[in-house]
């Protein structure tokens, strides 16, 4: 399911949940954090702030929505990763740098193709 939404040159990092396993036969690269083993992150590789971003989004749905329709995900999904963005700026400037900075993970990437 991740290979048909995910673009084949992205490098992926999952905790290490089975159905991960076998991942990076199609992306560049797949880095596994193992929280069994109390590994949380190693240099760069981190799962911990995709899974507060998808705490928070699954906290929102519920507590706001109470349920979406799979037409309108990504809209709420955006209106979340903006509100997250907007949350950490001060300036015009510091939202389009914290815009810019989510690019390479492409939340904001994936949005602006479709």
């Amino acid at each position: 399911m991740v290979k048909n939404h995910v673009d084949l040159k992205s490098v992926i990092v999952t905790d290490a949940l089975i159905a991960y396993k076998g991942l990076d036969i199609y992306f560049v690269r797949h880095d596994v954090i193992n929280h069994d083993k109390d590994e949380y992150i190693r240099g760069n590789v981190l799962t911990n702030t995709i899974e507060g971003f998808f705490a928070y989004l699954k906290r929102s749905i519920l507590g706001i929505y109470h349920q979406v329709s799979v037409k309108n995900l990504q809209r709420y999904v955006m209106k979340i990763v903006i509100a997250t963005i907007q949350e950490k700026c001060v300036t015009v400037k510091d939202l389009l740098k914290n815009a810019a900075d989510m690019l390479p993970f492409g939340i904001i990437k994936a949005h602006l193709k479709g």
